[in-house]
C-alpha cells in the first residue's frame, strides 16, 4: 500500500544546517533563504493541496537559485577538484537522474488520474444511456494500475533517500563545497514535498477507518462546497451516482462538484511539476558544465 511507503507527517525530511560561509555570494544567500521558507512550510503540506501546489512552486524556484549558483564564476572558473569533491559531485549527478525520473513518473500519474476523472464527469453527465457493470470494472482496473504507479514512486522516493548518504565535510571554506551542501538541502526538501503529493495521491481507492484525506476531499476544502460527508467521499460515490438511477438531482451535482474540485487540484499539481521538471533538468546541465571543466 501506498502509505506505508511514503513518509508521513511523523516521518519529517531530514533536518540538515548548510552553514553557508560567513561571505557569500548574495544568490547563496537567496538559496538560504529559501530553503528556510519551505523547511518552515513543509509540516503543513500535508494537509492542504493549496500549500502542497505552493511547495511545488518553491522548490521550483529553489532549484532556479541552485542553477544560478552553479553558474558563479567561481565554480564555472575552477580548473581543478580534489578527488573527494569530484566523487560527490558525480554521486549527486547520479541521484539527480532519480529525482528527475521520480517527478517524471509522479507527473504522468497525475495526467492518468485526470483522464480518468474526466470520464467519470462524462459518465455523470450521460447517466440517461444505458450503463453497465463494465463502467465499474473499468474504474476499479484503472485505480488499481494508478495505485501501482504511486506505489512505485512511493518506493523509488524511499529508495533515492536511503541511498543518499549525508555530507561529509571536505573544505567548508570552498564555494564548491558549499554548492554540495546546498544540493543535499535541496533534494531533502524537495523529497519532502513530493512525499506530502504521493501521500494523496494513495488516498482516492484507499478505504481506511476514521479520516480518509482524498484527493477530492482536500480540493473541497479549496472551494468550502458544504457537505457533511465530504471526508468520506472519493471516486468511488462519483461512481455509484453513474451507477444508481435511484440517486437523486441533489447529489448528482454534488458528485460533478467534487470531480470538478479533484481535476482542479490535479491539473494544479500538474503545472507544478511539470515546472519542477524543467528546473531540474537545467540544473542539471549546469551541473554537467561544471564537471565537464575538470
Amino acid at each position: 500500500m501506498a502509505g506505508s511507503a511514503a513518509a508521513t507527517p511523523d516521518q519529517p525530511f531530514h533536518a540538515r544546517s548548510i552553514s553557508l560561509p560567513s561571505r557569500t555570494h548574495p544568490v547563496a544567500l537567496r538559496v538560504e533563504d529559501e530553503l528556510h521558507k519551505l523547511k518552515t512550510a513543509a509540516p503543513s503540506m500535508w494537509w492542504s493541496t493549496e500549500k502542497m501546489c505552493s511547495g511545488l512552486r518553491g522548490v521550483g524556484d529553489l532549484y532556479n537559485s541552485v542553477g544560478d549558483l552553479l553558474r558563479l564564476p567561481s565554480l564555472e572558473q575552477r580548473a581543478v577538484f580534489s578527488s573527494a569533491q569530484k566523487k560527490r559531485l558525480e554521486e549527486e549527478l547520479e541521484i539527480s537522474v532519480v529525482l528527475l525520473d521520480l517527478v517524471d513518473n509522479m507527473k504522468d500519474v497525475l495526467v492518468a488520474m485526470k483522464d480518468h476523472v474526466q470520464d467519470l464527469r462524462l459518465a455523470l453527465r450521460r447517466r440517461g444511456n444505458k450503463i453497465t457493470l463494465g463502467k465499474e470494472r473499468k474504474h476499479a482496473l484503472i485505480g488499481k494500475e494508478l495505485q501501482k504507479s504511486v506505489n512505485r514512486c512511493c518506493k523509488a522516493s524511499k529508495q533515492m533517500d536511503e541511498r543518499c548518504g549525508s555530507f561529509e565535510t571536505l573544505d567548508r571554506d570552498s564555494d564548491l563545497s558549499m554548492v554540495i551542501r546546498v544540493l543535499i538541502e535541496s533534494r531533502d526538501i524537495t523529497l519532502s514535498v513530493l512525499r506530502s503529493v504521493l501521500h494523496l495521491l494513495s488516498t482516492p481507492w484507499q478505504s481506511q477507518k476514521g479520516r480518509r484525506w482524498s484527493i477530492i476531499s482536500k480540493a473541497m476544502q479549496k472551494r468550502k462546497v458544504a457537505c457533511d460527508s465530504t471526508h468520506e467521499l472519493s471516486f468511488d460515490s462519483s461512481l455509484r451516482c453513474i451507477l444508481n438511477k435511484d440517486v437523486d438531482d441533489d447529489r448528482i451535482l454534488q458528485a460533478q462538484e467534487q470531480l470538478m474540485a479533484a481535476e482542479d487540484t490535479i491539473e494544479a499539481l500538474e503545472t507544478g511539476l511539470q515546472s519542477l521538471l524543467r528546473r531540474l533538468i537545467q540544473c542539471r546541465v549546469s551541473f554537467l558544465n561544471i564537471l565537464s571543466l575538470n
